[in-house]
């Protein structure tokens, strides 16, 4: 009988952008490939038939905080698991692998992947809302990073760290992987013109993003008189 995987994910354009490749990968290794997905974002489901995947949408907004509404999101998840009996969940974004996970625990899914791009801003203690989000939410990552046939993933060293101190979490199952990856085939490798060398900061304007290390270290530059132009 052939095997199933589960992607659950707040945003389906999000998936589209940053693993459409771990869905052929799973296809190319046997596995049949079930969407579950919150918001639709800026794509069409179309893209999905194109690669023979199921997919369905679950009642997961991303910014919502009705503890109706969440409650109702949960409950639908573990319907999910319970209809489609998947052999491995995968759960990509906090409250698809928070719901996701608990769930996954209670319906008794044998094998679940936990993705995490980032844990931003909430295990920022210098922030009293993060902190009160930290002592509130304990219990739920306790309880979504327990499963017993659990990897969860992780891009940074920071989360790694993070989560073994937070919630006493095992080592062993975590898998530091530096990036989400970028297919080079994709992109052209142009001349380089012999003008001024511009460096380039694409970010949301966070201090967490590293904005303040761009401009220190564009002051830096400035100050050795080199002819660096910084955008």
């Amino acid at each position: 009988m052939q095997k199933k995987i589960l992607i659950l994910v707040n945003t389906l354009s999000f998936l589209i952008s940053h693993r459409i490749d771990v869905i052929k990968a799973a296809q190319e290794n046997g596995y049949k490939v079930v969407i579950a997905y919150g918001e639709l974002g800026n794509t069409k489901t179309s893209i999905l038939s194109k690669y023979g995947v199921d997919y369905l949408q679950v009642p997961l907004k991303r910014r919502s905080i009705n503890p109706f509404k969440e409650i109702w999101s949960f409950f639908s998840i573990c319907k999910i698991f319970y209809q489609h009996k998947p052999d491995i969940v995968h759960l990509i974004t906090i409250k698809a692998y928070l719901y996701g996970g608990i769930a996954a625990r209670i319906m008794g899914v044998p094998g679940v992947i936990s993705a995490i791009a980032g844990l931003g801003i909430f295990f920022n203690k210098n922030n009293w809302w993060n902190f009160l989000f930290q002592k509130i939410f304990f219990l739920i990552f306790n309880f979504a990073f327990n499963h017993p046939n659990q990897k969860v993933i992780v891009q940074n060293l920071e989360d790694k760290k993070t989560l073994i101190k937070f919630i006493s979490l095992n080592s062993k199952k975590i898998l530091l992987f530096r990036g989400s990856g970028v297919k080079l085939s994709k992109f052209t490798n142009l001349k380089e013109k012999n003008d001024i060398i511009t460096i380039c900061c694409a970010s949301r304007l966070l201090y967490e993003k590293g904005i303040f290390d761009f401009v220190s270290a564009a002051k830096i530059i400035k100050k050795k008189k080199i002819n660096v132009k910084f955008l």
